[in-house]
């Protein structure tokens, strides 16, 4: 058998795997972390940015489900700060390892070789893959693919021994994978595949074993109240009961009566009763021949399985949208993203008939694809025809198994195990996202469709092997070049937002986000025209976007078009409900106010923005500022504590509390804070220049000089440092020095009068008298009251000059 014949490779065949996974994603490691999603879950977060027990509920508290996600990048940033490299290394170490894992998966499912490396192949570098593994955030795929494929080769260990020890390492691995992503919640149906495809039979014990981890993943909090506790402790006493009564030999029926009890005291204080009430009837019917025993006279109708599993899973999904607000639309741009529930059949046909085209047709990949335009209560015609077109193929197959041949086990696992994993992102459950497909969503699904192919190779291999091997090798291999060199390709175009976003726009997904993702790169990079191109189009495509207004504010802010952006930032709070923006946004148009010399509705907002949302450090910051240039110090220090409770890994506060800490006369103090800012943040410039003045103070030169050093090797063009080296220099003697750096200072900035007073001072001390006598002429142009006298004393001018702005 040729599949047999590939074990004596084994090695051979896993270290090329490896080496192809690797070439396929090196172009991700010059990628860079992106602020679509990257930012949320890392560089903005400070939850992550300190390993506290109180950060770490924090992370479960903010969203559980991808909770041990955020956990790994809470290590990661201990590890390497928001370097990008390690993050994109890790991405696609875990993508290998999860190559490997679907390798022995599907070898074992198959008992075939070929079929397990074909299937790993396509897994490995399919160009449906890229999204999941080169972008950082989508680490939730990766991660919890790895702990879902774990599972299920544990669950297999379980059939084989039936043992309680690897059944409760399912149930652990199956919760883990819960608390990476959410699209976990498939797992427990992926058990009942394999309990379908080594014919296990249907019992309680079998489905109370994935009610658990259902249980777990939805109604028990790891955080949570004693009672969760408690009914966690019912619940798997549960399990054990179940487990003995079908495996060990002898074990007696649990009653009926007596399991009811303990589920209902599962739900002890909360509101699953729908769900207690559909497997105390699943258990009813399950042991009706035991019941039939006891009473021969009831006669109860013969309910299939399969029909019994169906009617459990409907009423798991009632209870859910009844008593859940876990699956909702994300609605913050506009109401196109609600739909009614028939139009959710027409978005689970285009997207079925999306991720079945791109498995064949990879071509035109994008990373965004957002929900259609009803137009006259009517979606665009492809939603239709692929509707049409996907019901149609699943009913073909389904009447030619049933009626005409009955397909191999395998290409039934295979097509089930897709549907189980896709069936999730079909928009027949309302998901968050502002996608209605997704490259990412089918990570994990493929590997079914994979399983087919592989599959369908090993039969042409059967059929062909002997005469047309060569063939066959030449065409496997020209298709893994294509894909292999595709998704290498496709991985660059990740490597930053203007990148990602550009080709997004060039493939005709002319959407605000777009537009919104490309303009904030564009106004990161200081590219504010080009930037305000691009949100006034997003804004022209979807005119309640607050997103968009919120970057348009914020180019209009640094462009000092105050104004507009006030007016930006006061349209946000119309269409906004969310209290985080509003705050947000509060703060940023109190920053405006404070521009255009309103420091009273500045206040105003400040406290309207800690008032709405008490966490927001940049907000107490802020405010902390205004009590600080107003002279209300001991208020000052307060709030910038605040922020730095909030968030120790802000610099600005620590920047201004050494501020009030010099005006106290705590020099010490002072330092510490200015040097936290620097450790917080070392590439902001302020901090090495505020503690190099206190060096100065403390005759410290070396120190002083030190650190105005590194700030102008940091940032050539920060005015600052070098107006304080110039004055440290002079101070030192070194004159020469001085007046270069007073030089540079005045190309930077030829608009202070006081750089050129200063130089005038300079040039005087080492006698050249007519340099300083034309620089302090200079200072008096510019407003300068004391050149005028210096121009008098040293420069023999009876008539002072007319000093500008007077």
């Amino acid at each position: 058998m040729p599949g047999k014949s590939l074990e004596k490779y084994r090695l051979f065949i896993i270290l090329s795997l490896v080496i192809l996974t690797l070439i396929t994603f090196f172009p991700a490691l010059n990628n860079l972390l992106l602020n679509w999603d990257d930012d949320k879950l890392i560089s903005d977060n400070p939850l992550i940015k300190h390993a506290t027990w109180e950060n770490v509920k924090g992370l479960y508290v903010a969203d559980n489900h991808i909770f041990l996600t955020q956990l790994m990048f809470m290590g990661e940033y201990a590890a390497w700060g928001l370097n990008p490299v390690g993050y994109h290394l890790l991405n696609v170490i875990f993508h290998l390892v999860n190559v490997l894992l679907v390798y022995s998966l599907v070898k074992k499912v198959s008992g075939n070789q070929t079929i397990g490396l074909v299937t790993a192949i396509l897994f490995a570098i399919h160009p449906m893959r890229v999204e999941s593994v080169v972008w950082v955030a989508e680490r939730k795929d990766v991660l919890y693919t790895l702990l879902y494929l774990s599972g299920l080769h544990v669950y297999l260990m379980y059939l084989k021994s039936r043992k309680i020890v690897p059944l409760l390492f399912v149930i652990l691995i199956g919760y883990l994978s819960s608390v990476c992503k959410i699209q976990a919640v498939a797992f427990p149906f992926a058990l009942f595949l394999l309990d379908f495809f080594y014919k296990r039979k249907l019992t309680f014990s079998s489905v109370f074993e994935k009610f658990t981890i259902l249980y777990i993943v939805f109604m028990f909090e790891l955080f949570g109240s004693p009672l969760s506790y408690g009914r966690l402790l019912v619940v798997l006493v549960l399990l054990f009961l179940y487990w003995r009564m079908e495996n060990v030999q002898g074990g007696k029926k649990l009653p009926v009566v007596a399991s009811v009890v303990l589920l209902l005291l599962i739900s002890f204080f909360g509101r699953k009763y729908p769900v207690v009430i559909g497997f105390a009837m699943l258990q009813f019917f399950l042991e009706q021949r035991h019941l039939l025993q006891r009473f021969p006279k009831v006669k109860l109708p013969k309910i299939k399985p399969v029909v019994l599993i169906a009617a459990g899973a409907v009423l798991l999904l009632a209870a859910f949208f009844i008593f859940s607000d876990r699956f909702t639309y994300w609605n913050d741009s506009n109401e196109s993203n609600t739909f009614a529930f028939v139009d959710r059949f027409f978005l689970a046909g285009y997207s079925f008939g999306f991720y079945l085209l791109k498995l064949i047709w990879p071509f035109g990949l994008s990373a965004v694809h957002a929900y259609p335009v009803k137009e006259s209560g009517m979606f665009p015609q492809i939603y239709y025809i692929a509707t049409a077109v996907s019901f149609l193929l699943v009913s073909g197959l389904t009447f030619f198994h049933f009626r005409i041949r009955k397909f191999h086990p395998l290409l039934i696992f295979g097509l089930l195990f897709f549907l189980i994993n896709i069936s999730l992102v079909l928009h027949i459950i309302p998901i968050k996202g502002r996608l209605v497909v997704g490259d990412r969503y089918s990570y994990l699904a493929y590997m079914g469709l994979f399983m087919i192919i592989g599959f369908g190779f090993q039969q042409l291999q059967k059929l062909w092997g002997g005469k047309y091997r060569a063939s066959l090798a030449g065409i496997g291999l020209g298709i893994i070049g294509f894909l292999g060199f595709s998704s290498n390709d496709r991985a660059a175009v990740w490597k930053d937002d203007i990148t990602l976003f550009n080709d997004v726009i060039s493939k005709g997904h002319e959407v605000a986000f777009a537009f919104t993702n490309r303009g904030a790169a564009l106004f990161g990079r200081r590219k504010y025209d080009a930037a305000l191109s691009d949100l006034n189009k997003a804004i022209a495509l979807d005119s309640v976007f607050s997103l968009a207004y919120y970057n348009r504010g914020m180019v209009y802010y640094n462009q000092q078009n105050f104004q507009d952006a006030i007016a930006d930032f006061n349209k946000i709070l119309t269409l906004t409900t969310n209290g985080r923006d509003s705050a947000i946004t509060l703060n940023d148009r109190a920053m405006t106010y404070v521009q255009i010399g309103n420091p009273d509705a500045a206040m105003t907002d400040l406290n309207q923005s800690v008032s709405i949302y008490p966490d927001y450090a940049k907000a107490y910051n802020n405010r902390g500022w205004l009590y600080y240039i107003s002279g209300q110090n001991d208020l000052a220090e307060k709030d910038f504590n605040k922020a730095l409770k909030l968030n120790p890994d802000f610099s600005d506060p620590y920047l201004n509390r050494g501020l009030i800490k010099l005006l106290k006369n705590d020099q010490l103090g002072a330092i510490r804070d200015f040097s936290q800012a620097i450790k917080v943040n070392p590439i902001d410039p302020k901090g090495y220049v505020n503690r190099a003045y206190v060096y100065v103070q403390q005759n410290k030169y070396e120190k002083a000089f030190a650190d105005l050093d590194y700030t102008i090797r940091l940032d050539s063009t920060f005015l600052e440092a070098y107006r304080s080296r110039a004055y440290l220099n002079f101070l030192t003697g070194k004159s020469e020095e001085s007046a270069r750096d007073y030089s540079v200072a005045i190309s930077l900035d030829s608009t202070n009068s006081s750089n050129y007073l200063n130089r005038g001072w300079v040039n005087y001390s080492i006698s050249k008298k007519d340099d300083a006598c034309a620089d302090w002429k200079k200072a008096v142009l510019l407003g300068s009251a004391e050149a005028d006298s210096m121009l008098v004393k040293y420069c023999g001018e009876n008539t002072p000059i007319r000093r500008g702005g007077l």
